[in-house]
């Protein structure tokens, strides 16, 4: 009996310890911020299937998408101060925006679907960044290690 309790303390141990280690390894969603908005552009979030007029100084998460129309952008900025500008006639989702907890490594991941996306990053001296931004023809990488 006692080695059967013996084997149950350590699983249970076990678990507990997989556990914490699996969230201590979780991302944090950030958001992006609709900074500027210029003539038509819509917003729609992950959880909702209806596009809305974009505002300013919305926020997008990981899942929603932004599109904007003829003669219409919109400049969206990251948490690192990042700048995005999503051209005329342009739809793009936010596949992934987080960070690390542990390393605070930020992880930004893009796909343009049509149109154009114009692009200012930041040197961020704190950690790395990772930028991906897919299209239907390639995938753009951006990788910056710490600045020295």
């Amino acid at each position: 009996m006692e080695e059967v309790m013996n084997k149950l303390v350590r699983v249970v141990f076990s678990l507990t310890f997989l556990s914490f280690l699996a969230f201590s390894f979780v991302s944090a969603n950030q958001t992006v911020t609709v900074t500027q908005i210029k003539g038509l552009v819509q917003i729609k979030k992950m959880n909702d299937g209806l596009w809305s007029p974009a505002q300013e100084n919305a926020s997008l998460s990981s899942g929603d998408q932004i599109r904007s129309f003829l003669e219409s952008s919109a400049l969206l900025t990251f948490p690192d101060q990042s700048e995005f500008i999503l051209g005329e006639n342009s739809s793009l989702d936010i596949k992934d925006v987080s960070q690390n907890p542990n390393t605070k490594a930020s992880k930004r991941e893009l796909k343009l679907n049509v149109g154009t996306l114009h692009y200012k990053v930041k040197p961020k001296e704190e950690t790395a960044a990772e930028f991906k931004i897919h299209s239907s023809t390639s995938i753009v990488g951006i990788t910056g290690p710490k600045a020295s």
